[in-house]
């Protein structure tokens, strides 16, 4: 296998403030321990992602590959992403003159650490000189130049939506991969709920919490995107990165209602590949169609 570019986790990416683990304990508690852990505070037991699988594009058989024989998760540009919207905010700079000088002088501190004492007085004036509509205009800059950098690998919370299927499992002719959490805490812990709302996040630039305002605008797409129920595992200068999971993470794939020979015949031999590594067995089900419904049920294969 050609040598594919792998991430720390770690690098930037912060656990989900929720559960009191640590690098050192993850994995040191028994199974069931972790999914009580988890069910306790209302994290989903498995987290999904649907994918296309044709011989057509050969990328899409190769990402694949890279999950199931390699557990490698590739890490997604924003800009690669179907909706123009994402990861938008609104700027606001609400607060006194005597706040906004606070705001410019902590920012200093971190912007001119390498600075002499006259040099950081320098770069406070030309701050404190700019408008706000300027202030907001390098704002904006900042912002999508550092979101251009990120890696972000999504995962969707439902393997019976037939929205889900239809535009992201190849019109039901693609899979569905499980991934158990408990299985690999220190990839996903990092997976953060997306919200949803019609207005932007707003972030106040005068009192602004940079890590906190950031995720609310990383983890925020409008209210039509809902039925995805949403989760995003986001590394900074990740972009176009892998992250390496635990392989007994990935648990089940679910093969599309409308998936031909082609489809099975991929994952069979994705599945041969696995099992010659001596990695953990896969269980398969099947997605098909409710005899009365408007509704996907699952069969195990």
């Amino acid at each position: 296998m050609e040598s594919k570019p792998t991430i720390d986790v770690a690098h930037g990416a912060p656990y989900h403030p929720r559960l009191a683990l640590t690098e050192a304990t993850l994995h040191s508690v028994p199974l069931h321990v972790r999914r009580r852990s988890l069910r306790r505070e209302q994290f989903p037991h498995f987290l999904y992602k649907y994918r296309k699988v044709s011989g057509d594009t050969p990328e899409s058989l190769e990402r694949l590959r890279d999950v199931i024989v390699h557990g490698l998760l590739y890490l997604s540009p924003p800009r690669s992403f179907n909706d123009p919207f994402d990861m938008s905010m609104k700027i606001t700079f609400k607060g006194t003159e005597e706040d906004r000088m606070r705001r410019i002088r902590a920012l200093v501190r971190t912007q001119g650490a390498d600075m002499d004492r006259k040099g950081r007085r320098e770069l406070i004036k030309t701050i404190a000189s700019k408008s706000s509509a300027e202030i907001k205009r390098d704002l904006s800059s900042a912002h999508e130049r550092s979101v251009d950098e990120l890696g972000v690998y999504s995962l969707a919370g439902d393997p019976r939506s037939i929205l889900m299927w239809s535009h992201y499992g190849d019109e039901h002719q693609g899979i569905c991969i499980q991934f158990d959490l408990a299985r690999d805490l220190r990839i996903f812990l990092r997976a953060f709920p997306v919200g949803y709302s019609h207005e932007y996040p707003v972030v106040n630039w005068v009192d602004m919490n940079t890590p906190e305002a950031l995720k609310s605008a990383l983890t925020r797409k409008d209210e039509a995107w809902t039925y995805e129920r949403e989760h995003r595992i986001i590394v900074p200068q990740g972009a176009r990165m892998f992250l390496a999971m635990r392989p007994e993470a990935l648990t089940g794939l679910i093969i599309g209602c409308r998936a031909g020979p082609g489809v099975y015949g991929a994952v069979d031999q994705l599945l041969d590949e696995r099992r010659r590594r001596g990695l953990p067995a896969v269980r398969q089900y099947l997605a098909e169609r409710h005899s009365e419904r408007y509704e996907i049920v699952l069969r195990r294969k």
